[in-house]
């Protein structure tokens, strides 16, 4: 009797602390447990690249031959070669003192040559530049009166 007691006495506290949530699930449910603490970055360990690919050069310039001072309205032919066997698009822009570049004139270059005629019809000192296939450029400052 007394052992029914004991065990009358224990579920009536397994309930009420079930009821109140005391208790907790001890299924074989999977919990996750977040604990807040400071974590270290992963470091990667040290290798060499991968990528052995140099780098692209950076764009040269170089300055046009011609004149520094034209009328305005002056056509202005530009010929040209590059690498035998270079071919692409050869873009001619101008910049009037410190505005937006406009394109003037296109072609395409093949088999490394290349002519273009422009026009300068604005006055005022242009930059010119020509966008080369490989990726240079030449440039040019010209007075326009």
């Amino acid at each position: 009797m007394r052992r029914q007691i004991i065990g009358g006495v224990i579920l009536a506290a397994a309930l009420v602390a079930n009821y109140t949530g005391v208790l907790k699930n001890l299924s074989s449910q999977h919990t996750v447990n977040t604990v807040t603490t400071p974590t270290q970055y992963l470091r990667l360990p040290r290798t060499s690249p991968t990528n052995t690919t140099p780098a692209p050069p950076s764009p040269r310039y170089t300055t046009m031959s011609g004149p520094s001072s034209v009328p305005r309205g002056t056509y202005i032919t530009v010929t040209g070669t590059l690498a035998p066997g270079e071919s692409g698009p050869v873009i001619v822009e101008g910049q009037w003192e410190s505005g937006p570049w406009y394109e003037l004139a296109s072609t395409n270059a093949s088999n490394g040559g290349f002519t273009v005629r422009y026009a300068l019809p604005r006055t005022g000192v242009v930059h010119v530049r020509l966008a080369l296939p490989n990726g240079n450029y030449d440039v040019k400052t010209i007075d326009v009166t």
